[in-house]
């Protein structure tokens, strides 16, 4: 890779810019990517994904992403009953960092403490954990009877649960990766309402992933699941065509090989959602593989065969 700035090369020392390239020559035509500011994300479907990232002129770095909170899970997460305790509560925690994400949550320990019903005044179950680098809060959940529910945040690394009853439509997440060797890695990405977008696998070639809102690294879902979550959903064709090229719009456009779609919010939100969202077809023109280009309210793109130029 060789550099450019303002169309021209960056020299050090008089020596045009290099950088090693995860990618052999014979990939480069099939190479798709998305950019977010400084950060630049590629796909190949023979190819975990890559991110480039500009650090500065003179610094770049290609990286496999990794679909993983970046900030850690509490460790060391202790706990015990004032009382005489004959019931079983598991209860885990997760760090969240300033930026709003949220790590996997602790490992779960036991504490044996009074039933829900005849929870005795004044007893509490006390909790510790071991501090997370970079955590600005941290998330508490219970898990009285089979489900782990929210109960509270702390800004130290203690707790106390005074028989809290735990909001079960808030659980802890856990971890996600759709791309985990050959056959599953990407082809196409994009990026939609804060959402970073991948899309056809050798495995799935009409299916699209979304990023939880806001963290395009982690593809993370909760239990049940939030509106924030990660999205995996299958275009239902009568044929198989594979996905080639994103196009954000109002909607998401989706160009196939066989049709042209759009991505979009269901009924029940005005936002893409892992329980609201929708596919509607365009047209069966199909699209080369030949990046569309947008010009103002239009996309301009190449049918099927190569021959035609259509816009949408």
């Amino acid at each position: 890779l060789r550099v450019l700035k303002d169309g021209a090369l960056v020299e050090s020392g008089g020596v045009p810019l290099e950088v090693v390239s995860p990618f052999p020559t014979a990939a480069l035509a099939e190479l798709k990517f998305v950019q977010s500011a400084d950060v630049m994300y590629i796909t190949h479907p023979d190819y975990a994904p890559r991110s480039l990232t500009r650090s500065s002129h003179t610094v770049w770095t290609f990286a496999t992403v990794s679909f993983t909170p970046t900030i850690s899970a509490p460790t060391g997460l202790a706990g015990s009953y004032n009382g005489t305790g004959s019931y079983n509560i598991d209860y885990k925690v997760s760090a969240v960092s300033a930026a709003g994400e949220e790590s996997l949550p602790s490992s779960a320990i036991t504490v044996s403490a009074d039933t829900a019903g005849d929870w005795e005044a004044g007893k509490y179950v006390s909790l510790s954990w071991t501090a997370v680098s970079g955590a600005d809060y941290y998330k508490v959940y219970k898990n009285p009877r089979g489900y782990y529910g929210y109960i509270g945040i702390a800004e130290t690394t203690s707790f106390k649960d005074d028989n809290i009853s735990p909001a079960t439509d808030n659980g802890p997440q856990s971890a996600y990766n759709p791309f985990t060797g050959a056959g599953s890695y990407p082809g196409v990405a994009g990026i939609f309402e804060q959402r970073l977008i991948f899309g056809r696998t050798d495995n799935a070639p009409q299916t699209i992933w979304a990023s939880q809102t806001g963290i395009f690294n982690n593809f993370g879902t909760g239990r049940p699941l939030r509106d924030t979550d990660s999205i995996e959903a299958a275009l239902a064709s009568t044929q198989v065509n594979e996905i080639r090229w994103l196009v954000p719009f109002d909607e998401l456009i989706v160009f196939t090989s066989g049709g042209e779609w759009i991505m979009t919010n269901g009924d029940n939100s005005d936002a893409l959602t892992p329980t609201s969202v929708q596919y509607k077809v365009q047209g069966y023109r199909g699209c080369a593989d030949v990046k569309p280009i947008v010009i103002g309210d239009t996309v301009i793109f190449v049918q099927r065969g190569g021959q035609v130029v259509r816009d949408l």
